[in-house]
């Protein structure tokens, strides 16, 4: 009888979550499925390609919102 050690279990987890498809990174980065489709097609978001589907890292998708957050700027008058 084999014991799953829960390490390795939480490891599976995580990779099966790894991927998503459009529409759930869509959701995850609060934007349309069109906007993603826009930035895959301008290069700014990598995708990944399993046979004939179309799935986005997790990890690429949190590189995209690092790489564009932005500090408010307050203006002087």
């Amino acid at each position: 009888m084999s014991v799953e050690q829960p390490h390795e279990a939480a490891s599976a987890g995580d990779r099966l979550r790894r991927l998503l498809p459009v529409d759930s990174a869509a959701e995850y980065l609060g934007v349309s499925r069109a906007t993603v489709e826009r930035l895959v097609f301008r290069g700014e978001l990598p995708i990944v390609k399993i046979g004939g589907s179309t799935r986005y890292d997790v990890d690429d998708l949190n590189g995209y919102i690092d790489s564009n957050r932005r500090r408010n700027r307050r203006r002087t008058a």
